[in-house]
């Protein structure tokens, strides 16, 4: 519901244009230099050795997560996921609330594949960084790094929506890389817990003869299993 030009400027605007002119340049066609906050997500550095170096992995409450060249705090990268994309206009508006807002608060783990041990992400190797959105929403995504100049979506998890994830809530839950042996064969996967359930919101009493909330717990109360190549899912565990 906004004209053609107020769509254009989102646009612009959100793909890093200074359209609103924050810098007081008087230029609005220059690269806008606003962060959104990473108040939860800490940096996760790799280094790619060669040419490519170091590079840092970010998320932000404004919905992106951004790949940055720690030589001169270049941003390589950014990528804005489809759960984010409706806190655009939001951001994009600044107006003044009472709300704390959220986009992409997870923690991010990155899994380096460095096959020769060499220290230089080359032909053969892979990158892949994971990461949840924490009061975000409900999302666990994959993004295969290898390429800086090529980062692809390897997969997303849709907590509530993809099949047997119905228990998987906000995703609050650092995942941890590991391996596991299937049929005699050794499968990368990414174990995580099932986050937070956001109807303890409103919870402000505990059972007095119990530690367990007073309010149920149809999410949230699950461990994760998957395949770290595809996100398909491998084991799941509820209480």
């Amino acid at each position: 519901a906004v004209s053609p030009a107020e769509r254009t400027a989102l646009l612009q605007w959100a793909r890093g244009i200074d359209v609103l002119d924050s810098d007081n340049d008087n230029d609005i066609t220059d690269a806008r230099t606003e962060l959104g906050d990473p108040l939860h997500s800490a940096p996760s550095v790799v280094n790619y050795g060669g040419s490519d170096g170091r590079v840092a992995f970010i998320a932000t409450n404004d919905g992106y997560f951004h790949a940055i060249d720690t030589s001169d705090g270049s941003e390589i990268f950014a990528f804005v996921p489809d759960a984010s994309l409706t806190r655009l206009n939001e951001v994009f508006e600044n107006a003044g609330t009472t709300e704390r807002g959220y986009g992409l608060d997870g923690d991010i783990v990155p899994w380096v594949n460095d096959v020769n041990n060499n220290g230089i992400i080359e032909n053969g190797d892979s990158v892949y960084v994971f990461f949840g959105m924490r009061r975000g929403g409900r999302n666990i995504y994959a993004l295969n790094v290898t390429d800086l100049d090529n980062p692809e979506l390897a997969w997303v998890i849709e907590g509530g929506v993809s099949e047997g994830f119905d228990a998987l809530s906000q995703t609050w839950s650092t995942p941890v890389i590991d391996n596991i042996t299937v049929n005699d064969t050794i499968i990368p996967v990414l174990v995580f817990g099932g986050g937070y359930d956001t109807q303890q919101d409103n919870d402000n009493e505990l059972g007095n003869d119990s530690p367990r909330s007073s309010v149920g717990d149809n999410e949230g109360n699950a461990i994760y299993i998957v395949n770290a190549t595809n996100g398909n899912l491998l084991r799941s565990l509820t209480v």
